[in-house]
Formats: structure tokens, C-alpha cells, sequence
């Protein structure tokens, strides 16, 4: 079994290489993965019962100065484990986990408006579609599609976060945050 970060290294590279998922068009080499996801706010994977990293995403602060209690929001499952409600504990778990966090929104990364998926997934949790840039996103294909943003408010308090309507978790899928996460700056 790999470990997780392996794991993150290989689904991160297969969303970039899927090419409609992740704004990156480069692999993650993994001599820098460690720091990559060191340097996020928290790092979270899902594994199925054999310890293999399934899905996972990342939260890390995007602004500085007023701005600082703005997250990014990074997400990505395994697109032969999708539509089996991983995306769904993830992200929950992801805007549970910004709250505690200190964080008061998560603005997730421009998604090709392509990914219906995504865009569904992110509006079931409770995402606004905040703007689309035209053609602001080159996919693996070659072709441009829109660029669409998602966020969202988050509650002041952690127990105030509700899970998303008729989510059914994956029976086997268990979250495990990754250790080497960094604090939010004060």
C-alpha cells in the first residue's frame, strides 16, 4: 500500500491529466509533493478498506490582510470510485473542517463549466456559482470552455454545518487528515 501521500500525488496527477477537473496542466513532481501539501491548511484523504487514497482535498488560506478568513478549496476523487458519494463526504467534511479552521468562506478553484458533476456536487453543498470567465479554462482536449467559481458562507460554528441533503456515505470509505497540515495564520 502507498502511502498517502503516493496516493495524493497520483490521484492529483490523474485529475491534471483528466484535464476537466484541475486548473493545473502539470504534473505534481513528487520531490516537491511533500512541502506542496505541508504548505496547505489541512490535507485530507479518503481511503477505501485496503488504505488507498480514493479522493481527498486540500484547504489553504488565499488572501492575506481583510481578506485572510478566505480559503481555497481543492477536491478530487477517483474517477473510477465518483458517483459513489465520496465527493460528497469530502466536501463536507472540507467545509466542516475550513469552519473549525477559523475560516468564514471557501472559495473553491474555477471549474470548467464542462464538469456538470462538479457543478452539481458544489450547488447541493450549498456553493454559489459567484462567476464565469468565457473561455478561461484550456481543457486537456485542447478545448476552451467557461471558467465557473464557486463559494460559499460558512457557519460560525462548527455544529452548525449540516450534512448534504440525502448524502449516503460510501460503506469502506474512511477520511484520515494528513499530519503534516499547517495552522491558519493569525
Amino acid at each position: 500500500m502507498p502511502s498517502d501521500t503516493t496516493g495524493m500525488v497520483l490521484l492529483w496527477n490523474k485529475a491534471v491529466s483528466d484535464g476537466d477537473s484541475f486548473i493545473q496542466d502539470e504534473a505534481l513532481p513528487y520531490i516537491q509533493a511533500g512541502r506542496f501539501f505541508a504548505n496547505q491548511n489541512a490535507a485530507v484523504v479518503a481511503t477505501d478498506e485496503t488504505g488507498m487514497v480514493r479522493g481527498m482535498y486540500t484547504i489553504r488560506s488565499k488572501y492575506s490582510g481583510r481578506c485572510k478568513h478566505i480559503c481555497s478549496a481543492v477536491i478530487a476523487v477517483d474517477s473510477e470510485y465518483r458517483r459513489r458519494h465520496i465527493g460528497e463526504k469530502l466536501l463536507n467534511d472540507c467545509i466542516n473542517r475550513a469552519a473549525s479552521l477559523g475560516f468564514k468562506v471557501i472559495e473553491l478553484y474555477p471549474v470548467s463549466a464542462s464538469n456538470k458533476a462538479a457543478a452539481a456536487l458544489f450547488e447541493k453543498a450549498g456553493f454559489t456559482k459567484t462567476g464565469s470567465i468565457p473561455n478561461g479554462f484550456a481543457r486537456g482536449d485542447g478545448q476552451f470552455t467557461d471558467a465557473d467559481t464557486y463559494c460559499i458562507t460558512l457557519p460560525d460554528h462548527v455544529n452548525e454545518a449540516v450534512n448534504m441533503p440525502g448524502m449516503q456515505p460510501d460503506k469502506g470509505i474512511a477520511l484520515r487528515p494528513d499530519e503534516r497540515k499547517v495552522e491558519m495564520p493569525g
